[in-house]
Order: C-alpha cells, then structure tokens, then sequence
C-alpha cells in the first residue's frame, strides 16, 4: 500500500510540475483560415501586360502568429538552452534559454511548412518534448501537450492588385492581397 501511495504521489508531483513548461501563448491554440479570389495584372513593359485570376487561402494560428516562444511558469529552471522535438519526429528544435526571464530567447516555428522548416504542430493533439540544458547538460525534461484546435474561418472580398514589372508568384500575390485587404476583417 505505500508503495502504491509513493507511486501515485511521485507521478502527481511530476505530472504538477510538467505542466510549469508551455508556449507563452498557452497550450490551446486555435487557427484562422482566410481565402478569397484576387485578380492581379502585370506591367513589365517589354513583355506587355498579363493578367492572372488566384484563388488564395491561408492558415495560420491565432494570438501570436506562426511562431512562439517557450516559458517557464513557476518553478524556476536553471538552464541556458532548450530543445523541443514533436514527438514521433526526428526533427529537434533549440533555443538558448535567459534562466533570469524563464524564456526562449527566439520563437520558435510552429506552424509554417515549407521546403527547408518543419513545424513543431499540426492540428490536433501535439506532444511536444522538452529538453532544458545548461553548459550542455541536461537539468530537466518533460512533455507537454499542445492542442491546435479549428479557429474561426473568413472570406475576403474579391480584390485586385497592379504590378509594374515582372508578376509575382502566387504566394506572393496572396501574401500582397491578404495583407491589402486587412487579412479579410
């Protein structure tokens, strides 16, 4: 019986103290979905004018973008770097760590995917492990759970936009008309 009883106290006390680790924006975190059509033409003057018709759509989290720092709650660590890995992946994330702020000291990606980066979240459930270093030792771990959850949904008006000179990509256009249109407020 006391075994059992030291068991479930030391596994309440870790459980207690794994929950101290988070994003500084929480650990639920909704998305935002925005889309809409933009007309775009183009004016290199060599080449004439040409003129594309994009459907764009963008996801991304809500409060703070698609980046994010790790904080320390309430008990202080006493470490000088931080690594994060999702778990399942091989890909690990790091950051130094100011102890005197319990912070990251750069944000970290969470949610944009492209051809070099790798996020640390998907929609769902992530567990996130966590590795807090000082001059290269390890001084505490841990895990915890972030849920990305489905935010709210908008649609912007259909817009237009002009380039003099070469046309951009896609993403670029997107990019130029969500930020025109207010990213469809």
């Amino acid at each position: 019986m006391k075994t059992a009883l030291m068991i479930y106290i030391f596994s309440l006390s870790s459980f207690i103290y794994a929950q101290d680790v988070s994003f500084k924006r929480g650990l639920q975190i909704p998305t935002i979905e925005i889309s809409g059509h933009v007309s775009v033409r183009c004016d290199d003057g060599n080449r004439g004018s040409r003129n594309y018709y994009y459907n764009c759509y963008d996801s991304s989290l809500t409060n703070g973008g698609s980046y994010g720092q790790i904080v320390v709650n309430e008990t202080p660590i006493d470490a000088d770097w931080v690594k994060l890995q999702k778990d399942g992946t091989k890909y690990i994330k790091g950051s130094h760590f100011n102890g005197s702020t319990q912070e990251s000291k750069k944000n970290f990606n969470l949610w944009i995917r492209t051809l070099l980066q790798r996020p640390l979240l998907s929609m769902g459930e992530n567990l996130i492990n966590y590795t807090f270093l000082k001059e290269n030792k390890e001084v505490f771990s841990g895990q915890m759970s972030v849920q990305v959850i489905e935010g709210e949904s908008r649609v912007c008006r259909n817009g237009s936009l002009w380039y003099r000179g070469s046309c951009p990509s896609v993403y670029s256009a997107c990019a130029d008309y969500f930020q025109k249109y207010n990213y469809c407020k």
